[in-house]
């Protein structure tokens, strides 16, 4: 149970509901609909990805989260075929950092790391303690890297480890359990994302969006696939989220 409300706490309850797509027949182009499954590597702009989601499927398409496994967990386990998969990766640096950050500031970051030597009193800097929580995993080798990254996030080669670990523990977000396994295979790491049915970039999250629409539709030319679309379709789910978060507060 409380490794449940663990996973809850960091992947969200986007991880945990299911997604449909709303475009209308004449917004695609016939082909059938599609189950998915979101490969979430933390700190990707996962969650999302799973909430925009629906705008860019046709009516029959599904999507759902594989609850923070690796590529090889949501193939051989959890029976999903590799043109099913969706991945979305970020720019290492900006995932990295966006590690820190919610170690740091997060609520679940927060009770993980507490009572551990995570770098945090640090005011009025929002980066403050980057730095030393970088040289901490870059400065040791060995098993003290292994057994001692503040009961957060490992930082090595994260998005690698989802991709290419091939069993069910090596990909973990806080922990490895060996040198070896922060250095995942490059060959299979790659064959992950050449075999998965889509692959998008956190970076390019508009751009990302127009082509998975297309991925489901067939549909270059919808107004939905357009950047300004796909800006105030973000736009407008945050909106929403603020007025559901003020309207809870309210009552």
């Amino acid at each position: 149970m409380r490794r449940f409300f663990g996973l809850l706490t960091l992947f969200g309850r986007e991880d945990f509901k299911t997604y449909r797509g709303t475009l209308t027949p004449e917004e695609h182009d016939g082909r059938p609909g599609q189950h998915l499954t979101l490969v979430h590597i933390p700190e990707t702009a996962g969650s999302s990805f799973l909430e925009d989601s629906p705008g860019f499927m046709k009516r029959g398409d599904v999507l759902v989260g594989n609850r923070g496994r690796s590529w090889w967990y949501t193939r051989e386990i959890q029976q999903v075929a590799a043109e099913a998969m969706v991945v979305i990766v970020r720019s290492p640096v900006a995932q990295t950092v966006s590690q820190f950050l919610k170690c740091k500031y997060d609520t679940w970051g927060k009770r993980e790391t507490r009572k551990s030597r995570f770098p945090r009193r640090t005011a009025g800097d929002v980066f403050g303690g980057l730095n030393v929580w970088l040289r901490h995993f870059t400065s040791r080798d060995g098993n003290d890297t292994i057994s001692d990254n503040f009961r957060c996030y490992q930082p090595w080669n994260m998005q690698a480890r989802y991709l290419g670990a091939e069993s069910v523990t090596d990909h973990h977000y806080w922990y490895a359990e060996s040198v070896s396994e922060l250095r995942p295979s490059f060959a299979r790491t790659k064959r992950a994302l050449d075999e998965s049915g889509f692959v998008g970039i956190a970076d390019f999250y508009s751009a990302t969006m127009c082509l998975f629409h297309h991925h489901n539709t067939g549909n270059y030319r919808s107004f939905t696939c357009s950047c300004a679309a796909a800006l105030e379709k973000q736009s407008q789910n945050k909106r929403k989220k603020e007025g559901q978060f003020t309207a809870s507060h309210q009552a």
